[in-house]
């Protein structure tokens, strides 16, 4: 596995065409990390059909967690 730093660098490589984007890490629950930078939305990606289950039961805990923060799920 990479370090966090080359993963960073490569998703900020990555986006450099999209305005108003940040890429940081975190050593904490992702609703609280969420909260602490204002966002309103987490996006989640979804590999595959067996991912949705999964991610849908973390979306119901972060609802649980803080009802503010909505998480949108995106297939490619």
């Amino acid at each position: 596995m990479l370090s966090i730093n080359l993963r960073i660098e490569a998703v900020e490589a990555s986006i450099t065409s999209i305005s108003n984007t940040r890429v940081l890490s975190f050593n904490s629950l992702l609703v609280d990390f969420a909260k602490d930078h204002n966002a309103q939305i987490i996006i989640r990606g979804l590999r595959a059909v067996s991912d949705f289950e999964y991610e849908f039961q973390l979306s119901g805990m972060n609802k649980r967690l803080n009802h503010r923060i909505e998480t949108l799920f995106m297939t490619p």
